[in-house]
Formats: structure tokens, C-alpha cells, sequence
């Protein structure tokens, strides 16, 4: 007699395996896709931000240092006449060769004086001028100021024009190796009274605070190199006889009339950072006793 077999059907809420490893797979491959464009979207906005973050950095050390050309008495050293000129200066009367230095001193982190005008160090001089800051139509607003020569001579100390002087250095980061920065110190003038017979110094005048120790402007260069110079450092800094004429290397004869800057940057400054960008920068500005700024400074 034949047995009957039954059959036991499969539930219509089940699942084989093969379905089971077929959505797996499928989930798989849907979180791939989804990590992939979460992974590409940081990687562009890390890119974007960075140079982003490098442009403005570059852009405003540049037009920082454009404006203080422009405002500059002298590009390089009224009391130097050395081929470059250099800081402080080699014949007397530069208040800045007194012993004791600028106040807080020379910085330590920069190479030894005298700072000479190079493709790594760029000096300026600006006039310090009166100003009333509560009288505009004060008579004396817009007039040079002197200051103490140094060193004094025949038991007197001579007046000399009065200038705050300018530094800008590119130095070794230390923290972010193969990097440089570039930073400044700033000199302010001591001018003395016109007042005869008193010798209260003037405390109306334009601002011109002291800076000093150094003050970073910008971090991250790598270039342009200068190959030339056998350095390895960047050469920040060109000289501008004219328009269209430079000073090559160090050959720098006074007087100079404007500066090219011209900067690599790397943004972030780390180099081991994830998307380093690279932000080339590029400024030419001219010194107000040149003729190619006579419109600028009348």
C-alpha cells in the first residue's frame, strides 16, 4: 500500500538564501556608493577650504607689504651707504646703531644685524609727520618731525630726520620644517618737541606702534627657491631700478624705486596635512619719492 507523502510548503513571509545574500550584497554595495560620495564631498570641501584659507592668508600679506612700500620715505637705510643698504646703518647718526639697540632689542630669532636689504629681507623707512588728533586745522598737521642722532658729537647731539623703520624677514618655521614665514619688526621714531629750549617728546603724531618682538605675517612659504643665491630660501623680495628693470640677486644699488613680492604658499602650513594646496602670490608697488607713483602720492 503506497505511503502519502506530504509536502510542507514554504511560508510567503520566508526568505532562501540566496535572497539573503543578494540583499546583503546589495546593502553592501549601496553603503560603498554612499561612503564613496560622503569621502569625495570632504575631500573637496578640505581642498576648497584650504585654498580658500591660503588666499586670503597670501592676499593680505602681500597688499600689507605693498602698503607699506608705498608709504615708504626710502627703500632701505637714509644712514647707510653700503651696496645693499643695511640696518642699522654703517655711517653715524642712525639713532638705531646706539648700543642698547631698538627697544626690546634686536630679535633673537633673527639672524644677526646688520639686517641687509636682499630677496629675504626687505627694509623701509617711513616718515613720521605731526598730526593732531584733535585739531585738523592745526598749522603743524603734516609737518616732518626730527629726532636725536646718534652718536652724539662735539658734546652735542644732532637732529636728524625723523623715520619709523620697517623689517620684514623670511625665517626658518621650525614648527612646520621646509616651511618659512615671513615676519616683520617695526621702529617707531622718537622725534623731539619743536618747542625751544624743552626737550618733551612729541605725543601727537601718526600711529605708528612699535612692534617688536617679531610679528608673524605669513606662514607656509615654500618658494619661489632662488637657485642662484645657493641659500635655498626663498626669494621673496626683488628690486625695481624702473617699470622695467630689476636688480639681479644681491647686486642692489640705491636707490631703489619699488619692490616685487612674490610668494609660494603652502596652505595648510603642515606639510603631513590631508589636501595641501599650493597659492602662488604676486605684488609690484612703488615708493612715494618715485616718479611712477606721482599720481598716487599727490
Amino acid at each position: 500500500m503506497a505511503k502519502s507523502v506530504k509536502l510542507q510548503k514554504r511560508s510567503s513571509t520566508g526568505l532562501t538564501i540566496t535572497e539573503v545574500m543578494v540583499s546583503a550584497l546589495l546593502m553592501t554595495f549601496s553603503i560603498a556608493v554612499i561612503g564613496e560620495i560622503i569621502y569625495l564631498n570632504t575631500l573637496a570641501s578640505t581642498k576648497l577650504t584650504n585654498k580658500a584659507d591660503g588666499q586670503v592668508a597670501t592676499s593680505r600679506a602681500i597688499l600689507r607689504i605693498a602698503q607699506d612700500i608705498r608709504s615708504a620715505r626710502v627703500i632701505g637705510n637714509i644712514f647707510s651707504t653700503t651696496s645693499p643698504p643695511q640696518v642699522p646703518g654703517n655711517v653715524g647718526l642712525d639713532p638705531l646703531a646706539a648700543a642698547s639697540g631698538p627697544p626690546g632689542g634686536w630679535p633673537s630669532s633673527w639672524p644677526p644685524v646688520p639686517y641687509v636689504l636682499g630677496p629675504q629681507t626687505l627694509i623701509l623707512q617711513i616718515p613720521a609727520y605731526y598730526q593732531d588728533p584733535n585739531n585738523s586745522a592745526n598749522p603743524l598737521n603734516g609737518f616732518p618731525l626730527m629726532q636725536l642722532g646718534y652718536p652724539p658729537s662735539s658734546g652735542q647731539t644732532p637732529l636728524v630726520e625723523c623715520v619709523d623703520t620697517i623689517v620684514y624677514q623670511v625665517v626658518a618655521d621650525n614648527s612646520n620644517p621646509g616651511t618659512y614665514q615671513l615676519q616683520l619688526i617695526r621702529l617707531p621714531g622718537s622725534p623731539v618737541s619743536y618747542s625751544a629750549g624743552t626737550t618733551a617728546p612729541i605725543t601727537k603724531r601718526n600711529l605708528a606702534p612699535l612692534i617688536n618682538p617679531p610679528q608673524t605675517v605669513l606662514s607656509g612659504i615654500i618658494g619661489p627657491i632662488n637657485q642662484a643665491d645657493g641659500t635655498g630660501k626663498p626669494a621673496v623680495f626683488e628690486y625695481l631700478s624702473s617699470p622695467n628693470s630689476t636688480f639681479q640677486g644681491a647686486n642692489i644699488i640705491p636707490p631703489c624705486v619699488g619692490v616685487s613680492v612674490n610668494v609660494e604658499v603652502q596652505s595648510p602650513p603642515n606639510s603631513q596635512a590631508n589636501n595641501v594646496q599650493i597659492i602662488p602670490g604676486h605684488v609690484e608697488a612703488y615708493a612715494r619719492s618715485s616718479l611712477n607713483c606721482r599720481m598716487t602720492n599727490n
